[in-house]
């Protein structure tokens, strides 16, 4: 993603969500009863209401545009997630539970984007290491050295 479509993806996202209304506790309950019956209308303008809830746990917790879509994308899944599987017998809200559903979304992708930046990160040392070892030994030889050098002259500071 360019730089220019993230930020006028997230500037009309935001601006979309500043625009819902915030509902009351006493819509809140016939949007819930509206669920139970599984009524599509009540069930949207639920979701709908939520949204910016969403969009803040996504901006605490990210840092840079394209994770805060990201995690507004995760988040959306969550809040979808919460609206499934309310149950109104239990002891949380309904705002408690969705809040849950929303950061532990945005968590898990959080989680699993580190674990695919690791890798990459491993290789970026390795190459960074690889290329400060051929300088020298380019230096000390007068030519390009060989991989096997490269390698022996390696393993030879790892031991030092």
């Amino acid at each position: 993603w360019s730089s220019d479509v993230c930020s006028s993806d997230l500037a009309a996202y935001v601006h979309r969500v500043g625009q819902i209304a915030k509902i009351t506790a006493e819509e809140e309950e016939i949007l819930l009863d509206g669920l139970e019956q599984g009524l599509q209308r009540d069930i949207d303008n639920l979701t709908e209401a939520y949204l910016p809830m969403v969009l803040n746990a996504a901006r605490e917790i990210g840092t840079r545009r394209e994770e805060i879509l990201e995690y507004i994308q995760e988040g959306s899944l969550g809040l979808l997630s919460a609206v499934r599987s309310f149950n109104r017998e239990g002891t949380r809200s309904f705002r408690d539970y969705a809040r849950w559903n929303i950061r532990k979304a945005i968590h898990k992708a959080r989680r699993n984007q580190e674990l695919v930046l690791s890798i990459p990160r491993k290789i970026t040392t390795f190459f960074a290491k690889f290329k400060k070892v051929s300088e020298v030994l380019r230096k000390k030889l007068n030519r390009s050295p060989m991989l096997d050098e490269i390698a022996a002259e390696q393993i030879g500071r790892a031991h030092v």
